[in-house]
């Protein structure tokens, strides 16, 4: 997959214009990104947005001393996090946009579409007629969206804080704050790492980081982040961006036997089905477990309803169940009825830990392991059956969670709560920055 990452690079490098002061390959890294990894499939609807801009007149009202704003994403979760940043802060410091709120409106430029056109089809050797025809539109409409938020008056704040600053619109509207000497912050919405095997979509969280900083959740994302070159003034750590009870250690006496299994992204596919054949097998040693799968947003019900469709071999249902997508792990982890989870490439491996509920780790080499909390990695139903049969027979958690909280702390924030500092006046939060010593749990 590192092919599909290298030729988004060389295509946004060819794709580079700058209007205005605006590098629109930086906005539409996005697009570009979908484009070459083929996760967005052409729609000629998307011809129409050349004639069309985006009216952010919307955000001209702020006049507090911070600007937040999120994409219109379709994640419960993302909200959560938006939302609990925010509440660090006075109501009367901040003003708070949803751009779902924000209107397209009818813009059209003769010249705006006559250079989009010349430059994409100057510069986009090697790309289909589509993807072509569909960068046009949206060159042109990003250039439409720049000229109509260039007239008008820039608000009365003193910071801007983007919920993704990588993307789209937010890194249009974090370039306009740029040009005009506002400072800009980008929060993280997952555990950001370096990839060096199989190179994800998700690259672009570090590739197109362009705000002024960057809020991490921990030192684990900043150590990563620097090492690929980022500056370090400007990677700041906030913390784990959720609420979360009292922590207290759960020794459990008795057993629910519903285990809770979250799937990683549709780039590793494959990895998800080897995992759940993995468990289907499982039935024999562990007849009473039932698995219930929180599939990635990216992943479709339909195709796992199939592949679990007869989860024990014997035309039985009850130890597979999808859940639904608007539960959030949150909801799932604090609710107490899982003995254990397993996770495959995803954070929702740290958030089980956080919410005292042990995590295995699902290891079969297509994809980078992040940085680990425990001895909790399997590779196959043997060494699978191995934990549980550490996990079943003890009575306590206490080996499992002991001494993994300056593990959680350096890998995703645990219990740090920096992001008003970060954001008034970009501090640091007093903690031992020195990675803890996982040599023994690490893939």
């Amino acid at each position: 997959m590192s092919e599909f990452f290298d030729k988004y690079i060389e295509v946004k490098k060819r794709l580079a214009y700058t209007y205005k002061s605006y590098r629109l390959e930086k906005v539409l890294s996005v697009v570009i990104a979908k484009l070459v990894y083929k996760i967005s499939p052409f729609n000629v609807k998307q011809l129409f947005k050349c004639c069309f801009a985006r009216d952010f007149r919307l955000l001209a009202k702020a006049k507090s001393s911070i600007l937040f704003t999120i994409e219109p994403f379709k994640r419960k979760d993302y909200y959560e996090i938006w939302n609990y940043v925010q509440q660090k802060f006075d109501n009367e410091r901040i003003d708070s946009y949803d751009l779902k709120d924000t209107r397209v409106v009818f813009s059209f430029s003769i010249r705006n579409l006559l250079s989009s056109t010349i430059h994409i089809l100057k510069r986009g050797k090697g790309l289909s007629l589509s993807d072509k025809l569909a960068l046009i539109a949206e060159y042109c409409f990003i250039r439409n969206t720049i000229d109509m938020l260039e007239k008008q008056s820039l608000p009365a704040i003193n910071k801007y804080v983007a919920f993704c600053g990588i993307h789209y619109l937010e890194n249009l509207i974090t370039q306009y704050f740029i040009k005009n000497q506002i400072p800009t912050y980008s929060l993280q919405h997952g555990v950001t790492y370096v990839f060096t095997k199989q190179i994800p979509f998700d690259a672009i969280a570090y590739e197109n980081m362009t705000s002024d900083y960057h809020i991490c959740w921990g030192q684990y994302t900043k150590d990563e982040m620097h090492r690929y070159g980022i500056p370090e003034h400007k990677l700041l750590i906030g913390g784990y961006p959720r609420f979360i009870a009292q922590k207290q250690l759960n020794n459990r006496q008795t057993y629910t036997g519903k285990v809770i299994v979250f799937l990683t992204r549709k780039a590793f596919e494959a990895a998800n089905i080897s995992l759940l054949n993995i468990l289907k097998n499982l039935n024999t040693s562990y007849p009473d477990i039932s698995f219930f799968i929180k599939l990635h947003p990216s992943l479709k019900n339909e195709t796992y309803e199939n592949i679990v469709k007869y989860g024990n071999g014997n035309k039985d249902r009850n130890h597979f169940e999808i859940l639904p997508n608007h539960i959030t792990v949150s909801e799932l982890l604090e609710s107490n009825s899982f003995d254990f989870a397993i996770a495959i490439n995803t954070a929702t491996y740290y958030e089980s830990y956080i919410f005292q509920v042990p995590c295995l780790r699902f290891e079969d080499g297509s994809f980078d392991q992040s940085v680990g909390i425990a001895d909790d990695l399997f590779t196959d139903l043997s060494t699978l059956t191995e934990h549980l049969n550490r996990l079943y027979e003890s009575n306590s958690n206490e080996a499992t969670f002991d001494k993994i909280d300056n593990r959680l702390a350096y890998a995703v924030g645990f219990n740090i709560d920096n992001y008003y500092q970060a954001i008034m006046d970009n501090k640091q939060p007093d903690m031992n920055n020195e990675q803890p010593d996982t040599s023994a749990v690490v893939a």
